[in-house]
């Protein structure tokens, strides 16, 4: 039987993963990306912390980050991406349609993570709204996908597609179980 996880509010120290990078690690190109993607891996979980609002450059700069990193996880089995949103999920028509795109890809390639779970709690600015346009990016992507309000509902699901997580602490506050 999986253990829950346990969530805490307590500061936590950072953790020391195999990967640990962001969006800010990409040259931006003409224009600076609007937002920030935060990646940290920790057992068969990709760890992702998004604080928008978010333009179309980041979306290029997550490209770069999810080729970079992806590969990784996918040569270990299947594996979990779990997205915390922080301040805004809001972003364009046209910011969705290159997500949409960059999943469709990282599908092509074998490369997208067997589960993608969104946390997009009700505080979140644009999180009611961007819920159902997310929903559909990855389904369009043709990549498996749910969002939730709670990291532990959201690594529960992910255990439940891909097994033990093998995470330690996480994070988002979950305890050495990680499931």
């Amino acid at each position: 039987m999986q253990e829950k996880p346990v969530i805490s509010d307590e500061p936590r120290e950072p953790r020391v993963s195999h990967i640990a990078c962001t969006t800010d690690d990409f040259d931006p190109g003409r224009f600076r990306p609007h937002g920030r993607v935060e990646y940290e891996q920790q057992g068969r979980v990709l760890w992702c912390t998004a604080t928008g609002p978010f333009n179309a450059e980041l979306v290029e700069a997550l490209k770069n980050l999810a080729t970079s990193t992806f590969p990784a996880m996918a040569a270990n089995g299947p594996w979990a991406s779990i997205c915390t949103f922080r301040h805004s999920a809001l972003c364009s028509p046209e910011v969705l349609a290159e997500f949409t795109g960059l999943i469709r890809q990282l599908a092509a390639m074998n490369l997208a993570p067997t589960a993608n779970a969104f946390i997009l709690k009700p505080d979140i600015d644009g999180a009611t709204l961007m819920r159902p346009l997310y929903e559909k990016c990855f389904r369009d992507g043709g990549v498996r996908y749910e969002a939730f309000t709670t990291a532990e509902q959201a690594a529960q699901w992910a255990a439940s597609v891909i097994g033990p997580l093998g995470c330690g602490d996480q994070p988002d506050g979950l305890d050495a179980a990680g499931q």
